[in-house]
């Protein structure tokens, strides 16, 4: 598979918080932190979970509240607009380097992403290179990947129209897209529907492999609250 140098990005970013936040053990602190995720609560955060479970925040003096996403909410913005301290990203976190967003990433937790596009079986799309022409509904947080899937199969930017991200995958049902991204580890809509009409586009399965679920701060948290950070990103490994 094809690893994207631009995932150098993140190594080099860990690499250079390391250093600022390896010599303090007080724990006689006690904070309310906020961490952002990027879909709704569902096992692929099981990490942050089991670390407030098994105390490891408390231990460190965290009072950890994790807030959950919708589909249209972008956890790197409400991370960098001050409503969370911490955040979840995926390789969106690229793009917000790109634009010179102050965010860092702490730990690359998944090395396989679930994001998928979610398309009718009823509309003959089979692969990305199906999708030209074709009406794709994507936000920041999943254009990086998705757009990188549909290069790598001769469709460019401009082949296909974009549009903004509905509340959620119905607008399939209702001819307003062709395709809509989702999780697959996101099981909240097969409660409604039988999703056995539906097929997945898997960047994975195109010979992409990108980073999921990073953890990301912002550069202000690491200078105002090293230690905080540094007792955070360990207590979230613990987690694991």
């Amino acid at each position: 598979m094809k690893q994207l140098p631009a995932l150098l990005l993140l190594i080099a970013s860990l690499v250079a918080t390391s250093p600022a936040l390896s010599n303090h053990t007080a724990t006689n602190h006690s904070e309310v932190v906020k961490l952002q995720l990027n879909s709704t609560h569902q096992f692929r955060f099981a990490g942050y979970y089991m670390a407030i479970e098994k105390g490891f925040y408390k231990d460190k003096g965290l009072d950890v509240q994790i807030l959950k996403s919708s589909h249209t909410t972008d956890s790197i913005e409400e991370l960098v607009a001050g409503k969370a301290d911490y955040a979840i990203s995926g390789a969106d976190v690229l793009i917000a380097k790109a634009k010179t967003m102050p965010v860092v990433a702490l730990a690359a937790i998944n090395p396989e992403s679930p994001l998928a596009l979610m398309v009718r079986k009823d509309s003959n799309i089979k692969t990305p290179a199906d999708l030209r022409g074709k009406r794709i509904m994507l936000s920041e947080t999943n254009k990086f990947a998705i757009v990188t899937m549909l290069k790598n199969a001769g469709v460019n930017i401009g082949e296909y129209e974009i549009l903004p991200l509905a509340a959620d995958y119905t607008s399939l049902d209702t001819n307003q897209t062709d395709a809509y991204p989702v999780y697959i580890t996101d099981k909240a809509y097969h409660d409604k529907n039988d999703i056995s009409q539906y097929h997945y586009l898997r960047p994975k399965d195109y010979g992409l492999q990108f980073y999921n679920d990073i953890l990301i701060t912002t550069d202000n948290e690491i200078k105002d609250y090293r230690f905080r950070t540094r007792d955070f990103r360990e207590a979230s490994l613990k987690g694991w």
